[in-house]
């Protein structure tokens, strides 16, 4: 006897079902429960950034941030949470050519971001 029990779908007969049978009210649909599910993972993200831990700056209104990497420092969670990121060589160096004030021969610098424009770093990435 078949058994009727529904099959998962594939990833792919999903982005096929998108392509060619989804309707304007499936992708309404389908807009709001991505939405729903990016702003769960933003919420895990934040919740998951610890001290000691590396990350890298992105979207933020501070363009010159965007991209720099370094090790959280400490974490506020406050009303508006914040971290304290200590900025890896490279990152400082660059943050100096775009005259933003940095000590003299400080090859590290500390800065604070919104938890929200942290995104944690593999430790070998780049290697």
């Amino acid at each position: 006897m078949p058994d009727d029990t529904p099959q998962p779908a594939t990833f792919t007969g999903v982005l096929r079902f998108l392509a060619d049978s989804a309707t304007a009210e499936d992708l309404v649909r389908i807009e709001a429960a991505v939405n729903e599910r990016r702003k769960r993972l933003d919420l895990a993200r934040i919740a998951s950034i610890a001290a000691k831990q590396l990350v890298r700056i992105d979207k933020t209104r501070e363009m010159r941030f965007r991209g720099l990497t370094g090790t959280v420092l400490s974490v506020e969670r406050t009303l508006m949470p914040t971290a304290s990121v200590l900025l890896d060589a490279p990152s400082t160096a660059r943050l100096r050519k775009l005259r933003h004030q940095i000590p003299a021969g400080a090859t590290e610098f500390a800065v604070t971001m919104p938890l929200g424009c942290l995104y944690p770093v593999s430790p070998d990435a780049g290697k």
